[in-house]
């Protein structure tokens, strides 16, 4: 009973799938106390942890509100899944002769195609972070093209790596006698360090220009619009920093994880600057893998001009995030289930008496939602499917004794290491 459960929910499961890195977000939501392929996005040195590895992801699924609903079975529609990446790290050992089989030291170089970063979100009229910064109304901006993450790294003997890499994000346009430009260039340096027997040190940090240019329609009346142009940014800096120790610990066969990170966006009339420190620890487990841990945030935010938000005002979020998440290997050796939850609590203040607080959605479906749940497959640790699942998959069975539903998952991620 137990097998035909599994194969069943599997079945399910694989009728549809999508993309980003799922493993991360069913473990919690964020990899900052253990490594992931993802790490490579983080700190180009990583990629030498993943030598010859394909990378894919089939897209984000974006769900609507005709999927649910009375006649959601006659309105159902070949919906793609959005912003798919993919691309491949190529590995080159200098220790050729070695019969003890070390590889270091290592030559890698990554290229990664259609990756949609973060700092897109600020330049997208339609994201959440852009909103924030610059209110509600209408505006028109190129969306770039391009995207593609460049990454070169190098292990040495001793096991010390090296990397750099660059993001690239472009578009320019003339319409209507009107340029629009909007590009995003980024460069990273990184290393990952061994500073003791049992210690890593991990130290990465990167610089980014961004530029956005189109125009903007302002409501002047009840009846008119005013349309005028509108520069986002024009070559506008922003930088982050990360920095986290791996520690081993023997005992628990695992890792105590120190964090550290600083991050600067900057836009014209605004910017923000986030700061995180953290500990965690990450333990393997019996067939399985572990790791919790605790952030201290603070989210600061800077309106220099007028928008819809009051001139020079300077809310700040301070609170902390909770996170954890576990994966283990069940029935099979391949099959793979995770569960991972965050809670993040924020109080917001302008520096006076106004204040609220906030938090994480609970289920809104999103990639911030406080609970998450994933299923992988992987064949001889070399051939990786990870999925996250839709909430509700384990209420409706795949949808076998229900309505139909909107998504039985949400993103697919795929690596292959050969």
């Amino acid at each position: 009973m137990k097998k035909m459960v599994c194969l069943v929910l599997l079945a399910g499961c694989f009728i549809s799938s999508y993309a980003t890195d799922a493993r991360v977000l069913t473990m919690g939501g964020n990899d900052n106390f253990f490594m992931d392929d993802v790490s490579i996005f983080r700190n180009p040195a990583n990629i030498n942890y993943y030598p010859n590895m394909l990378i894919g992801s089939l897209g984000v699924y974006l769900a609507d509100s005709s999927d649910t609903g009375q006649l959601a079975a006659l309105r159902l529609q070949n919906k793609q899944p959005q912003k798919p990446y993919g691309g491949t790290i190529l590995s080159y050992s200098l220790n050729q002769s070695s019969e003890s089989g070390n590889q270091y030291p290592l030559l890698s170089i990554g290229a990664v195609f259609n990756r949609y970063d973060p700092l897109l979100n600020y330049v997208d009229p339609t994201s959440s972070d852009f909103l924030k910064a610059f209110g509600p109304n209408k505006r028109d901006l190129v969306a770039p093209v391009g995207k593609i993450d460049l990454m070169l790294g190098y292990a040495m003997q001793n096991g010390a790596m090296i990397g750099v890499g660059t993001y690239l994000a472009f578009q320019r346009e003339n319409k209507n006698n009107l340029n629009y430009e909007t590009n995003i260039y980024k460069g990273d340096v990184g290393i990952n360090w061994p500073i003791a027997k049992s210690m890593n040190l991990e130290v990465s940090f990167g610089l980014a220009s961004l530029t956005a240019k189109g125009k903007v329609f302002r409501q002047i009346s009840p009846v008119a619009i005013d349309t005028v142009n509108d520069t986002i940014a024009d070559n506008n800096l922003s930088f982050k920093g990360d920095i986290r120790l791996f520690s081993a610990l023997t005992a628990l066969n695992g890792d105590f994880v120190p964090h550290l990170s600083v991050e600067r966006i900057g836009l014209n009339g605004f910017d923000v600057m986030n700061y995180t420190l953290g500990l965690g620890v990450n333990i393997n487990i019996d067939k399985g893998f572990f790791w919790a841990g605790i952030d201290g945030l603070v989210e600061q935010r800077n309106y220099s001009k007028v928008n819809s938000f009051k001139k020079d005002s300077l809310p700040t979020g301070i609170g902390g995030r909770l996170s954890a998440g576990i994966e283990r290997n069940v029935v099979w050796d391949w099959l793979v289930l995770r569960i991972g939850v965050s809670k993040k609590l924020l109080y917001v203040s302008d520096g006076g008496e106004n204040g609220h607080w906030e938090q994480n959605p609970e289920s809104d479906g999103s990639d911030e939602d406080f609970a998450a749940v994933g299923i992988g497959v992987n064949i001889e640790n070399r051939f990786r499917i990870d999925g996250v699942l839709a909430e509700n998959i384990f209420y409706t069975f795949t949808n076998l004794i229900s309505a139909p539903q909107h998504h039985l998952m949400n993103r697919i991620t795929l690596t292959y290491s050969f």
